[in-house]
């Protein structure tokens, strides 16, 4: 009893097709990168294969029986349309088929919304189909299911959440007399549907301003750490524009070398800080992106590291920044 029970679901897993999908083009194509999503969603297992050039029936079927695929989806975006074919298997039967679709241009976030869309309710009715033939023997009378059983694609927001880190190469300058800091600044962020993100972000500076006045010299350095909220979104083809808001706080020491006959010690400060940044990406690869950052913000109180007989430095209370680095994320 035991071993009929055994081939019976042996017989069952192996009827019922895989719900496995391969992704043909180039990673950076802002179609392919929504046709995953929605399939990913959709509870899809996809693979995503870069590919350059046109791709012929031959290899659909060669790729759909190397990665043991259910479908594969060769996607093509030329300037004047979103081409895309797909290819579905029927491995019960032995049998294929063979669909393309042609999206004309238009807003390419839309064109890219409505293709995945479609791309979504293809293979939703070829998994409805191959189910229902893999439960019918050949010569069977049953009725065909009707398409109310199909459900629609459900409409989500532009982005999945995402986990994301950054490394950076940041310079900062305190307005009112110093010069400029250089350091790596480093972030984290959580990235929510429809672009929102929260985050958290620190920089420390490499270099130094040396001040020297009647009571001697004194190095300063300074840090920031802040927690992030903003905004970002795809503004053309593989570019995305993002903004924020921070709220932290900077700090400052000054380790002081006192000139004969003063006793100094180190000066510390620590101001709270608001920063307005935008960011502007170039995604290089589909999860990684070139980023530049600019922002402008106040620090209160106004920064000042004094000492014993003298004041080391007062700036403030405006501070701006600027950096170049890498952006990786990923999906959990």
């Amino acid at each position: 009893m035991i071993a009929s029970l055994w081939l019976t679901l042996a017989s069952l897993a192996q009827a019922a097709p895989a719900r496995r999908a391969v992704l043909l083009g180039h990673a950076n194509d802002s179609a392919l990168r929504r046709i995953a999503n929605e399939l990913r969603v959709a509870g899809y297992e996809v693979l995503v294969v870069p590919s350059e050039g046109k791709i012929d029936d031959v290899t659909l079927a060669q790729v759909a029986d190397e990665r043991e695929a259910l479908a594969v989806v060769s996607v093509s975006t030329r300037a004047e349309a979103a081409e895309v074919v797909v290819y579905v298997v029927d491995r019960v039967r032995a049998e294929s088929t063979l669909r393309r679709l042609v999206q004309r241009s238009g807003d390419p976030g839309s064109v890219d919304q409505v293709i995945a869309l479609r791309i979504v309710e293809v293979l939703n009715a070829a998994l409805l189909e191959l189910e229902r033939k893999s439960t019918v023997p050949r010569g069977s009378t049953a009725a065909v299911l009707p398409d109310a059983r199909l459900p629609p694609p459900t409409r989500r927001a532009d982005r999945a959440i995402r986990l994301g880190v950054s490394a950076q190469a940041q310079a900062t300058w305190l307005l009112g007399g110093l010069p400029p800091f250089f350091g790596p600044a480093l972030s984290a962020r959580l990235v929510l549907p429809s672009g929102l993100f929260l985050g958290v972000a620190g920089f420390a500076s490499a270099s130094k301003a040396t001040l020297t006045g009647r009571a001697g010299s004194a190095d300063i350095r300074i840090f920031e750490a802040t927690l992030r909220a903003g905004f970002e979104a795809p503004l053309w083809r593989n570019l995305d524009l993002g903004c924020n808001l921070a709220l932290g706080w900077l700090g400052a020491w000054a380790s002081a070398e006192p000139a004969v006959g003063f006793r100094e010690r180190d000066a510390r400060s620590l101001s709270a800080l608001v920063i307005g940044q935008g960011e502007l990406g170039l995604r290089i690869f589909e999860h990684m992106s070139f980023v530049g950052a600019l922002g402008f913000g106040v620090v209160l109180p106004r920064l000042s590291l004094r000492q014993a007989s003298t004041e080391v430095a007062v700036a403030g209370p405006w501070l701006a920044s600027a950096g170049v680095g890498i952006v990786t994320e990923w999906e959990p």
